[in-house]
This record gives C-alpha cells, sequence and structure tokens, in this order.
C-alpha cells in the first residue's frame, strides 16, 4: 500500500489535506477531516499551519502502516 499527503487549494483560497492512498492497483482519495491550512499573515497562524501540516503527515505515516 501507498500513501501520500497532498494538497487541494479551495475556492476560498485555504488548502486542504487528503491522503492518496494506492492500494490492489487501485486508488482513492481520503480526505483529512479538519486539516485545512490557512494564508497565514502572521506568525501565529504560521505556527498553526504547521501544527497541522504535521499532524497530517503523522496520519499519512500510519495510514501507510
Amino acid at each position: 500500500m501507498s500513501v501520500t499527503l497532498r494538497k487541494k487549494v479551495n475556492s476560498d483560497k485555504s488548502t486542504s489535506l487528503y491522503l492518496d492512498v494506492y492500494h490492489n492497483k487501485k486508488r482513492h482519495k481520503e480526505f483529512i477531516k479538519d486539516c485545512k491550512l490557512y494564508k497565514a499573515a502572521n506568525a501565529e497562524e504560521r505556527k498553526r499551519n504547521k501544527e497541522t501540516l504535521e499532524m497530517a503527515q503523522n496520519i499519512a505515516i500510519k495510514r501507510a502502516q
């Protein structure tokens, strides 16, 4: 099984994170709830985006196992 973390830009300029999963030669997307990145204007927002991205990467690693 192969799992890749991908990004998709939404119409409101936020970015959704999802997993691109390949299993038994089939592909499907799994959107991660509450994992959105927003345009960062200050340090606090950049920190929140960084934490969200790290959480999504951990989910992708666990899903690949």
